[in-house]
């Protein structure tokens, strides 16, 4: 091979490498995780005890996000996350994070009725990014033991076993 050749097939991988940076750059990268406490009648800390979404803009531009909720199993509607004081639409700036904390009220009924699926966050362009948590499948898991939905919990069981080998793997 020579060396002009050799610096052909060099440039045409670094253009490649150029397109596909350029393509993954503009896109709508959100890391979405909720949290969810499995003690909720604890009274310590209050920022920990919360039900709570946090959003992650991973994007290399400002993000509005128009909506931050909970989705769950079945037909039922999501729940959306009303912060007091505030209105949607949040901007959301590069490698910022924006919480929302759920008021309890407006959980009880919901999480108690309805297996959780994911938390989400839509933006103003109508993307929806998805997202869990161990917390949440850890509540899960509490949830399904106290109702004694043992096909549930069978499931519950094997997913947080194969989140585990993962970790062990990874770590």
């Amino acid at each position: 091979m020579t060396s002009s050749t050799l610096a052909t097939l060099t440039n045409v991988a670094l253009g490649i490498f150029n397109a596909w940076m350029l393509v993954r750059g503009k896109r709508v990268v959100l890391k979405v995780v909720p949290y969810v406490p499995l003690n909720v009648k604890a009274t310590a800390d209050p920022i920990t005890y919360q039900t709570r979404v946090t959003v992650t803009n991973l994007s290399p531009f400002p993000i509005y996000v128009e909506e931050v909720g909970f989705a769950f199993c079945g037909e039922h509607k999501p729940l959306k996350l009303n912060p007091e004081g505030q209105q949607y639409p949040f901007l959301v700036e590069p490698r910022a994070t924006l919480t929302l904390a759920a008021h309890p009220d407006d959980l009880v009924a919901d999480f108690a009725k309805y297996p959780i699926r994911h938390a989400y966050a839509r933006t103003a362009c109508g993307r929806i990014r998805t997202g869990t948590s161990p917390s949440l499948l850890d509540y899960e898991l509490v949830k399904a033991k106290r109702d004694g939905d043992k096909m549930r919990l069978r499931i519950l069981r094997r997913i947080i076993a194969a989140r585990d080998i993962v970790e062990r793997w990874i770590l």
